[in-house]
């Protein structure tokens, strides 16, 4: 299990806390009082926010690994170049005690801003590793009918922004329900980074 998959764990915990919270304030709470669903809305958030950062946590955290194993190919060495990776760095590398935790340093700074709450821009940062079609293949791992996992965790998303940028409001200027369904749809993110982490941990360390 690579690291960033342990900090996705932990964040994804911290949703379910955060899900058993309201439905505690809810169960315990009198008649007149209202339990605001912000607390629901709070858990999307995060768990998109885990999803992203897994995503080029993960890349990141096996770049060094990778190119020790596989060498650089084209789609890496333009990657390094958007980076920083000049002339002068690479001088600087060669009186390096540690020369590829300076690499890892600099990938890590270029993705640190990077926004992956897209599955088609996952798919394409990780074929830069020669893993072709990763979130498809997780969700076909899974067990899951893919075409409706795929779209649980694009919902998901979409629902993120509208809580991020919108507030949660509908077209009629109404705040939008949490239903369970959306709160089922962050088990299915986790279903999808479960089977990515297989995938992604078989190409970089094959048993």
């Amino acid at each position: 299990m690579s690291n960033a998959k342990t900090k996705f764990d932990k964040t994804y915990n911290r949703c379910n806390e955060m899900i058993q919270l309201y439905n505690e304030l809810k169960a315990n709470a009198g008649e007149n009082d209202n339990i605001s669903q912000d607390i629901l809305r709070g858990s999307i958030v995060l768990a998109v926010a885990a999803f992203d950062a897994y995503a080029t946590d993960c890349f990141s955290e096996y770049f060094v690994t990778y190119i020790k194993k596989y060498g650089i190919d084209d789609s890496l060495e333009e990657l390094l170049g958007k980076a920083g990776f000049t002339v002068k760095f690479a001088l600087e590398l060669i009186n390096s005690e540690r020369p590829y935790r300076k690499i890892r340093t600099l990938i890590d700074k270029y993705y640190y801003k990077y926004t992956t709450q897209k599955l088609v821009v996952i798919d394409e940062l990780f074929k830069q590793y020669h893993i072709m079609g990763l979130t498809k293949n997780a969700a076909r791992r899974s067990g899951k009918n893919v075409d409706r996992l795929l779209k649980s965790v694009d919902k998901i998303i979409e629902r993120r922004h509208s809580i991020v940028h919108d507030g949660d409001y509908n077209d009629k200027n109404r705040i939008k329900t949490v239903s369970s369904t959306d709160l089922k749809r962050i088990q299915d993110l986790k279903i999808l980074v479960d089977n990515m982490d297989y995938i992604i941990e078989n190409r970089i360390n094959p048993s």
